[in-house]
């Protein structure tokens, strides 16, 4: 039976400055690529071809308790490099390590691969490009012999450079090059002379480069979506089946007072025809707060310029409040908390339970302690929560989350996207209570909801109703944390009695919408009481009861 081959992510060494300055001091495998880890969609790949991976990464970079767990679970080992070492001395070190004798894959850890079939052996990834990067050059390649050269090209016409994938049949022949002394280029040189090697072209996603990498992650984004996202250079177009949703969005942008504006990408119009609705944006590349928060390492500083920005945005709204106190103000207000606070929770809560076959009226039982069924806890939530006041009305985003936030750190600027809308077309600008932005940002500061959707998290359900929850929070998470306390609207800051019961309300209503997902739904039903019991005086019995509308 034929071994498989060692699979090597060579990621030894930090990112480049560049990169850095956006995402903390990170090993290129480390790097965020929308809900994960570049190192996850990496093994993606290589699991087709073998299962034996190692991941190398600096010799002084701490794992997170996540990152740990992660790797474990895929089996995939976990090699210390010295830093410093050049990539030939790093291949070197490795193979030694590993005593690698026989096939081998080497990948570099800025490089995604998309394979369109099985690579052979001695095969070295190539890519046509004319970007002006210093990279290695394939300036000759003849019956399998290579010639290797670092340059940026002529800037003027398309070049072969290797894209970062090397399959080597005799890892001992390679190490005894590099053993030379030779640079690692060199080394692939003198070993085509006795293992000719062909050249495959493949996809090639790079993140080694800060414009590379957000390219690779626009590409990414795209091909994730493709249903529902287009990217045509400058322009991004949404599109999708939920036709009322994307006019309510739309309407959102279009309704925004010139001081919004640059609180939000550039809205570029609409693509309503009879066949279906799209609108079009600005494309920013910028990351977004919630992978900043999950997976990047940012010094406090940032953390706390960032919170101040969305103190900014949210008091912004707060200057386009509704202050009249009229009946018909009064009746608006009543109305938004009967639809989106009563009716919308209890009818999710209800959803869920026929959606998952879950009894909602079941005491529920969390890290052995015992607390009110799924039902009567979202009474008494709605019952915590002052009912709206025409006061209480004012511009909202809707969906004022960290996934929804887009963040240049070099201007220190936000942008909203993806906003809740204005459903209504008679409507001229998008109203609500301004708590319900402050609970949705809270959710993620303190709620930790974008550490569950990454499965930052040791999650078990151990009976119907019975939930061990613990979610991963590293200290560079409680240190977010700390920057957000400070920020106030109105005087209440996020972990306010007028913020805590909301925010414990929305994870019980966004249950049914992560039933593509049973565990990460289930951990959210649990992260719910989680929230309420660490931050909340406690729980007890709705003094009163909400009458349904409808």
């Amino acid at each position: 039976m034929t071994r498989a081959p060692t699979a090597v992510i060579m990621s030894g060494d930090y990112s480049g400055e560049d990169i850095c300055a956006e995402f903390g001091k990170l090993p290129p495998a480390f790097l965020p690529v929308g809900t994960r880890r570049l190192y996850e969609h990496q093994f993606k790949e290589l699991t087709r071809f073998t299962e034996d991976i190692v991941l190398a990464i600096p010799a002084d970079f701490e794992l997170d308790l996540a990152d740990q767990e992660r790797l474990e679970r895929e089996d995939v080992r976990i090699l210390r490099v010295p830093i410093g070492l050049s990539l030939g001395n790093a291949v070197y070190f490795i193979f030694e390590v590993l005593q690698l004798t026989s096939e081998v894959m080497i990948l570099l850890g800025d490089t995604l691969m998309r394979f369109q079939d099985n690579p052979a052996a001695d095969t070295v990834s190539v890519f046509d490009t004319t970007d002006f990067y210093k990279w290695s050059e394939i300036v000759e390649a003849q019956d399998g012999v290579l010639s290797l050269r670092k340059g940026f090209g002529d800037g003027n016409s398309p070049r072969t450079v290797a894209s970062g994938f090397y399959f080597l049949s005799d890892a001992q022949k390679f190490r005894d090059e590099v053993c030379k002394g030779v640079d690692f280029d060199a080394a692939i040189s003198t070993y085509s002379k006795s293992r000719p090697v062909a050249l495959k072209r493949d996809e090639w996603l790079d993140f080694g480069h800060i414009n590379t990498f957000y390219n690779s992650r626009k590409q990414m984004l795209v091909a994730r979506y493709f249903n529902s996202l287009e990217c045509d250079g400058p322009v991004l177009t949404k599109g999708g089946q939920d036709q009322a949703k994307l006019r309510a969005e739309a309407r959102w942008f279009e309704s925004l007072h010139d001081e919004m504006r640059v609180f939000a990408p550039a809205y570029l119009g609409n693509n309503g025809t009879s066949d279906g609705f799209s609108y079009n944006l600005e494309y920013l590349h910028n990351p977004t707060l919630a992978e900043l928060h999950v997976f990047a390492r940012l010094p406090r500083f940032q953390w706390s310029t960032i919170g101040r920005q969305c103190e900014v945005f949210l008091d912004r709204c707060n200057a386009f409040s509704l202050t009249s106190t009229d009946r018909a103000m009064g009746n608006r207000a009543s109305d938004w908390f009967q639809r989106l606070i009563v009716d919308k929770s209890l009818d999710r809560v209800e959803a869920f339970g026929r959606q998952a076959d879950f009894d909602i009226d079941a005491e529920i039982m969390l890290n052995g302690r015992r607390y009110p069924s799924l039902m009567r806890f979202a009474e008494g939530l709605i019952d915590g929560i002052r009912p709206s006041t025409p006061q209480d009305m004012s511009f909202w985003h809707g969906d004022f989350f960290f996934g929804n936030i887009l963040f240049d750190l070099r201007s220190s600027k936000l942008k909203a996207i993806d906003p809740r809308g204005i459903p209504d077309a008679a409507e001229k600008v998008a109203i609500g209570d301004w708590r319900y932005d402050m609970a949705k940002l809270c959710h993620s500061v303190f709620g930790c909801y974008d550490l569950i959707l990454s499965d930052r998290m040791s999650f078990e359900r151990r009976g119907p109703s019975d939930f061990a929850l613990e979610v991963h929070q590293e200290s560079s998470v409680q240190a977010v944390q700390d920057e957000f306390r400070p920020l106030r609207i109105r005087g209440q800051d996020l972990l306010s009695e007028e913020i805590i019961p909301m925010t414990a309300l929305l994870f019980v209503a966004m249950l049914p919408l992560h039933a593509e997902d049973p565990r990460r739904q289930f951990a959210l039903l649990a992260n719910a009481y989680r929230f309420f019991d660490e931050y909340s005086a406690g729980y007890g019995a709705p003094r009163r009861e909400k009458a349904r509308t409808g």
